[in-house]
């Protein structure tokens, strides 16, 4: 992996972030995320996808590569590593300034007004999911999806302000399962949260329902984002499915789908025109109208505790 990187890239640093830089949460299944940091006239003359992005494999491993100028990976909201390890050490043989180091000072720095911003944007949806819910303009099929995407925005909130770190869609059960020991003062709120998100439900046949309409979803809708148009991105969470299959890892397998799915920032319009099928990837059980508001009500307290911690 590192002679494929010096010899494709040569003149650029490149650094190894992710679930890679700590050996005790990868599987088998990971990839290797890599950031190609290149000079802004150098940006034309590296080969790669749409939106600095590129999937490539380097003796059966697979590497998630990003190309991204200096500029970019201080200010990119979405480059949030707290650890990385650099591969090709072009920095320390240049002795230039280590912009990695930088931005992992920021991300560390930034993360608590990251999730500050999350977690008001939540307080704000929540009431207006409500707001609908009771006005009688979502019917209990779509407001039963609403409750457990925004169950799932919660459990990535607690990651990020008690895991002190980004959600790693692949390891969710692990980071939440760190919180659940390591914070107990907070662990009934996450337990209401789980199991609004009715992970006990998790079983290879729920998987496996989930993960073929998530296919459907991919090869027959248009007016999602790159990601989901890209047939190496697909391959990926189909390997990571299948393997947490085998290993008899559902709830991996459920958290992991709806990660993916949270990542693909959908519209109402979209939501409400695929319900039925967005239903049956995320396995939503309809719930009535008094238990929606009550459950809805539960995590913008919640959030609020949330808030409080933030503070």
């Amino acid at each position: 992996m590192v002679e494929f990187l010096k010899r494709s890239y040569p003149e650029n640093e490149s650094i190894l972030v992710g679930c890679r830089t700590e050996p005790s949460i990868s599987y088998e299944c990971c990839e290797y995320d890599i950031i190609v940091l290149q000079k802004e006239m150098e940006k034309s003359n590296i080969k790669k996808s749409k939106k600095n992005y590129n999937i490539c494999k380097v003796n059966e491993k697979t590497l998630e590569i990003y190309f991204l100028t200096k500029e970019e990976l201080i200010y990119n909201a979405d480059i949030k590593f707290r650890n990385y390890i650099d591969v090709t050490n072009s920095v320390f043989k240049s002795n230039s300034e280590n912009y990695f180091e930088r931005k992992r000072h920021y991300n560390k720095e930034n993360l608590k007004a990251i999730t500050k911003r999350k977690s008001l944007k939540f307080a704000l949806d929540c009431t207006k999911v409500n707001k609908l819910i009771i006005n009688g303009t979502l019917d209990q099929r779509l407001s039963s999806l609403y409750l457990k995407t925004m169950s799932f925005n919660v459990l990535e909130l607690f990651i990020q302000l008690f895991h002190k770190d980004s959600p790693r869609p692949a390891h969710l059960k692990y980071q939440v399962n760190q919180i659940k020991e390591n914070n107990l003062r907070i662990k009934e709120s996450v337990d209401i949260v789980l199991d609004y998100l009715q992970l006990e439900r998790s079983n290879v046949s729920t998987i496996t329902r989930s993960e073929k309409s998530l296919f459907f979803l991919l090869n027959h809708t248009k007016h999602l984002n790159h990601h989901m148009h890209n047939h190496k991105v697909s391959e990926m969470l189909s390997s990571k499915l299948n393997y947490f299959k085998n290993q008899s890892m559902y709830v991996d397998a459920n958290l992991l789908i709806h990660s993916f799915m949270g990542r693909q920032n959908l519209d109402a319009n979209y939501i409400k025109n695929y319900n039925r099928l967005l239903n049956q990837i995320l396995d939503i059980q309809i719930k009535e109208k008094n238990i929606l508001l009550k459950e809805i009500e539960t995590l913008f307290n919640i959030n609020k505790n949330i808030i409080k911690n933030i503070y």
